[in-house]
């Protein structure tokens, strides 16, 4: 089958890639959306999403993320219509990608994956050489605000992020989350900023000084990721408070469910969000290939 590889959706892609999920998550019992924008990885010019379709409709579809230097893994998320696997198409999406990937300098590659996915395809890591990394994260949901409404405690404020803030954040950040620098930061928070989609949030002391910050996809849902309070500021229910405070604001502006990632390894945000309304919705896992780089991962199509 043909592939077809674009670096932006149309309308009516996303709408495909929307009702291939659907189908795919009815099937295998998994719930983690595929993010279709490359607005984040480093080269905006290399390819994105490719697609293979049979009788015009689209049955596999592959996004390639890679928001790191040539010497990090990309991600790929693949998924494919559960009636037409075992037919090669992940093979061919995954070997394209790769290709794609190879010309601009990148030679590793993680896969996107969810533990109720591994559990119902025993033989898939078998079957594939591909290993399960230690490190995943849940998916969490809120499908609907808290009824009631939150007011911040005096003297604390939530805010957007505006461009003045940048310098800050990026340090707060850099010094926050591990692998990751001030470069892939910048892009992130300026991507944010040129976003009308992303609300990005601060909250700030009576001093106006940050105390920490999220971000907030708007696009169909409410997507909370890149959350953190400043180290000196950790243990006194700022992340609660902020966390709480955005999901007010939010559900001022109109209320839709939402939703979250949170490290397997981070108990303390996981809590959080537990304790503000979310629930456990997923695991999803990475899986790495243990072969050397470039070569091919033989997939048998299992997703």
């Amino acid at each position: 089958m043909q592939i077809e590889m674009t670096t932006v959706l149309t309308d009516a892609q996303k709408r495909a890639v929307a009702a291939l999920s659907a189908r795919v998550h009815a099937h295998d019992g998994t719930f983690k959306q595929i993010y279709l924008s490359n607005q984040l990885n480093a080269v905006p010019t290399m390819g994105t999403f490719f697609m293979t379709y049979a009788d015009a409709a689209l049955v596999g579809f592959l996004m390639n993320y890679a928001d790191g230097p040539a010497d990090e893994a990309a991600e790929l998320s693949v998924i494919v219509d559960p009636t037409y696997r075992r037919q090669g198409l992940a093979t061919a999406l995954i070997a394209a990608a790769r290709a794609e990937l190879a010309r601009f300098g990148y030679r590793q590659a993680t896969f996107v994956t969810e533990r109720a996915f591994l559990q119902a395809n025993p033989t898939f890591l078998t079957q594939t050489g591909l290993t399960a990394d230690p490190d995943s994260e849940f998916q969490m949901s809120c499908p609907r605000p808290p009824a009631t409404e939150y007011v911040l405690p005096a003297p604390y404020d939530l805010r957007l992020m505006v461009a003045a803030d940048l310098p800050t954040l990026v340090q707060q950040q850099v010094a926050a989350f591990r692998d990751t620098d001030v470069a892939a930061t910048t892009r992130y928070l300026q991507a944010g900023l040129a976003d009308p989609n992303i609300r990005q949030y601060v909250l700030v002391d009576a001093a106006g000084a940050i105390l920490g910050s999220s971000a907030v996809d708007t696009t169909d849902q409410y997507y909370f990721f890149g959350l953190f309070i400043v180290a000196t500021a950790r243990g006194r229910g700022y992340g609660t408070m902020m966390v709480r405070a955005m999901i007010e604001a939010l559900r001022q502006l109109q209320p839709r469910p939402m939703q979250l990632a949170v490290a397997s390894d981070n108990p303390v945000a996981h809590h959080v969000y537990l304790k503000v309304g979310f629930r456990e919705e997923t695991e999803v896992i990475y899986l790495d290939a243990p072969k050397p780089a470039g070569l091919t991962i033989e997939t048998h199509d299992c997703w």
